[in-house]
């Protein structure tokens, strides 16, 4: 114990010894070897304003106005000012030749890192790297008062950091960079990526490493009361989270606000380390809450060929339209298609084979579609969902959908089947308006542009629609915010106002479209017991106008009087807003038809319509007969296939 008394006098002793010679030693006279020793290690010039020394059993050198110049091509002088750095060491192990750095304080340092139109980065110094021969440990780094911006001349991103308080914690040797920890507080980031920008506000964040940080040894990651705003081609984002923690086994757990609505989610992703390295698959099982949603996902992500790639099923029990709120009608002059960029950028972030389930969709106006199915297979910018299926009002919709990034395409294809008009009257909440009517439809249409506009500007394809045999009530048809189709049939009808019913044999609407007009040319047809409602004209997508002559052609052996009553309408003005009203000038074409019609027993009249499916002429009451059956014959046999 003696001994161990004695020794500790002596060492006691050596330490006073030795704060006594630092409390004496002028350290600022070693300035100008300082800043030559930093030049030879970073090939860049260095000054130091003034050293101070601060004497304890953990001495502090202070630097004050360091300055460690850019790169020759930078855009300003300076890669590096510190105003002021606090540099703390443990004295005894200085003894053995060990320098043991407790704390690095650095105090409104303003860093800015580039990287130039070549792809360097103003990081990498002109100089053969090299280590000291004596252990540099730093126990951590603290930092208060930051300022860090970053441009890249090669891509166009910047971003600009200010942080009140950062700190890390480091185990070992400074060059092994083994952070342990990384505690942040009050930071903002501003950033820019082409037609990209964000603004992210801080209010803490903890996340705990082992390892090198080039290995990406993150365990534990904690945010806080943190915002993010963030704009792009598409509608901006506003994030609010109030909590998000990822474990080190990857379980996951977030609140927040998106867009002003509570956010939730838990489950499991992977480890940091992987999510940041992306170097093995992972799963994504997560149950979510939002926008008054449910959603589950179970996904598997993985790198393939250099890309994300997520294969798996999202489900969705329900979606309520009407709670995400809507867009107001449109008015007159308004467009309805928007010139808004398509996100095609997105559709090349990463590849998927991924199908979407929602068991119930609720539109704003109060119609369910259940049973929703969509498969997507992302490669590469070339996105499918095949086939898109989904049932509403007692039919089944099948469709095809493709989009191309690399030319900016669209292609569509849609199957109608097994619907009925008296159950689409009823779905979208038209009452009791029409009986029976079997209905069936096919779409087939493709498009090119930057928007929803330009693609409907430039659809080809087409639209063809064929119904059977239906009763319509007349008294529905004339009543207070009756829609366009009903306002027509309604003015088109001359014995609307006199017959209780109209029994429609059969209906058929063929649409062709090319550069965006959709042409009809007689080739919308309805048929009745006592008549026949065509409709010649065109829907010009480009300008959102319609331009639509509907004429009534009376059937044989019908009452006279016809040809008095009978209108000719003419449906114009925007898609947003139509107008329906007589076409005065086809009035008189009108009534002359029908005359012509019931002189020659209506065959003339239903001959051009019959056309339409290649029926050939005839003329008297049989050869009306027979056209109007050989038209409705050929309407049932398009529905069948």
């Amino acid at each position: 114990m003696k001994i161990l008394k004695i020794a500790a006098v002596v060492v006691v002793v050596v330490i006073l010894g030795i704060v006594g010679v630092l409390m004496t030693f002028d350290v600022d006279r070693y300035k100008g070897v300082i800043e030559e020793q930093a030049k030879a290690a970073t090939g860049r010039n260095v000054t130091i304003g003034d050293i101070d020394l601060a004497v304890s059993l953990a001495p502090a050198i202070v630097l004050k106005d360091v300055k460690l110049a850019n790169a020759p091509w930078g855009s300003r002088p300076e890669m590096v000012v510190l105003p002021r750095v606090e540099v703390h060491t443990q004295l005894i192990p200085l003894l053995f030749g060990t320098i043991n750095l407790t704390e690095i304080a650095a105090e409104n340092p303003d860093i800015l890192l580039e990287i130039d139109k070549q792809g360097r980065g103003n990081w990498m110094f002109d100089v053969a790297s090299g280590g000291s021969s004596a252990p540099l440990n730093v126990s951590g780094v603290s930092v208060s008062g930051l300022k860090l911006g970053y441009r890249d001349a090669q891509t166009g991103r910047s971003a600009d950091v200010t942080a009140k308080t950062v700190a890390v914690k480091i185990d070992g040797a400074l060059q092994d960079m083994n952070i342990s920890s990384v505690a942040a507080k009050a930071a903002e980031a501003a950033f820019k990526d082409g037609q990209a920008a964000g603004k992210l506000s801080l209010g803490s964040l903890d996340m705990k490493a082992k390892g090198k940080i080039a290995d990406l040894g993150i365990t534990s990651l904690a945010v806080a009361d943190t915002t993010l705003n963030y704009k792009n081609t598409g509608a901006p984002l506003d994030l609010v989270v109030s909590g998000l923690s990822v474990a080190e086994d990857g379980k996951v757990g977030f609140a927040g606000k998106l867009s002003g609505e509570n956010v939730t989610a838990t489950g499991t992703l992977a480890p940091i380390a992987v999510l940041v390295a992306m170097n093995k698959a992972f799963p994504a099982k997560l149950e979510m809450t939002g926008y008054g949603l449910t959603a589950s996902s179970d996904v598997t992500v993985e790198m393939v060929k250099g890309r994300p790639f997520a294969k798996g099923t999202i489900a969705i029990p329900e979606i309520d339209v009407s709670k995400f709120g809507g867009k107001t009608p449109a008015k007159t002059g308004e467009r309805l298609f928007s010139a808004d960029p398509l996100p095609w950028d997105g559709l090349s972030a990463g590849d998927a084979d991924v199908t979407l389930k929602i068991g119930k969709l609720i539109n704003a106006g109060g119609v369910e579609f259940t049973d929703i199915s969509v498969p997507v297979k992302a490669n590469r910018g070339r996105v499918t969902a095949a086939p898109v299926t989904l049932a509403v009002a007692g039919g089944t919709v099948s469709a095809d959908v493709g989009l191309n990034a690399n030319d900016k395409t669209v292609a569509l294809k849609v199957q109608g089947k097994g619907f009925s008009a008296e159950g689409l009257a009823k779905t979208f909440k038209k009452g009791d308006l029409v009986t029976q009517g079997p209905l069936d439809m096919a779409l087939d249409v493709r498009g090119q542009g930057n928007s929803v506009r330009d693609v409907m500007a430039s659809l080809d394809g087409s639209l063809i629609a064929g119904m059977g045999e239906s009763r319509i009530r007349n008294d529905a048809l004339n009543v207070p915010g009756a829609g366009v189709i009903l306002q027509v049939l309604n003015m088109a009808n001359p014995f609307a106002n006199k017959d209780p019913y109209t029994l429609a044999r059969c209906g058929v609407a063929n649409f062709q479209i090319a550069d965006g007009v959709a042409q009809s040319n007689q080739s919308v047809v309805l048929v009745t017991d006592k008549m026949s409602i065509s409709s010649t004209g065109q829907i010009d997508l480009r300008n959102e106008r319609l331009d639509l002559n509907v004429r009534t052609q009376g059937a044989s052996g019908i009452a006279g009087g016809l040809n008095q009553l009978a209108q000719a309408v003419k449906v114009t003005g925007s898609l947003a807003a139509p107008s329906v009203g007589v076409d005065q000038a086809g009035v008189v074409k009108s009534v002359a038809g029908l005359g012509s019609a019931l002189a020659k027993g209506g065959g003339s009249g239903l001959g051009s319509i019959g056309a339409l499916f290649g029926i050939g002429s005839k003329s008297g009451a049989a050869a009306q007969a027979g056209e109007t059956g050989d038209l409705c014959a050929r309407a049932r046999a398009y529905r069948k296939g």
